[in-house]
């Protein structure tokens, strides 16, 4: 029997993995997504760009854009959705794979990927999260950990991919996970994943 399911209701996908959950949600011109566990609040949120401002900076991107999402057939142990999108003149792709590790833990990884051909000089994935300071466990400019009700969470990036953490109110932290621009190359590329520990282990 899958660890997994795939869930595909009108303008919601959602992949159901043991004890967690990674949902997309369809709005206006675009796929949101935001990470949780089960029932209850999302920790964390999707910060996309306002698709109503004409004068963004094209070379600065707060959120890679994503217009269309599809299944992957389960490849054991993991799931994946592959999203794909434009904006201007970036072409985003982005694999979100729930996998079960070796020992056990569930973790989702997520391989960004932008390919332009104009100026590019800031791209990251901006999520707001339901933590506050008082709820970090570590935190450096590669892996981050936080206390939860339900466990512990660890965010790691990879390719010189970093981190950054701002207050965004009382109980809700601003998370960037911003890319190692390389301005030779016309494709830019970062990976983080999420790894859940519940309490139980």
């Amino acid at each position: 029997m899958s660890a997994f399911t795939l869930e595909t209701q009108t303008d919601v996908r959602t992949i159901r993995a043991p004890g967690s959950t990674w949902t997309f949600r369809h709005r206006a011109d675009r796929w949101l997504h935001e990470f949780g566990f089960g029932a209850g609040d999302p920790f964390a949120s999707s910060v996309e760009a306002d698709p109503a401002t004409p004068d963004a900076n094209p070379a600065e991107i707060l959120s890679p854009t994503f217009q269309e999402i599809q299944w992957h057939p389960e490849i054991a142990p993991k799931a994946r959705a592959l999203l794909t999108g434009q904006a201007t003149y970036h072409h985003f792709s982005a694999v979100v794979a729930a996998v079960i590790r070796p020992d056990g833990l569930l973790e989702w990884e997520i391989d960004v990927a932008d390919r332009c051909r104009g100026e590019i000089s800031v791209l990251t994935s901006t999520y707001l999260l339901n933590a506050s300071s008082s709820d970090l466990i570590d935190a450096s400019p590669d892996r981050i950990a936080w206390n939860h009700p339900k466990g512990r969470i660890d965010l790691n990036v990879s390719l010189g991919a970093t981190l950054a953490l701002t207050e965004a109110g009382r109980r809700t932290t601003r998370l960037q996970i911003m890319a190692k621009i390389d301005p030779r190359s016309n494709t830019q590329r970062y990976i983080y994943r999420w790894r859940w520990t519940p309490t139980s282990i």
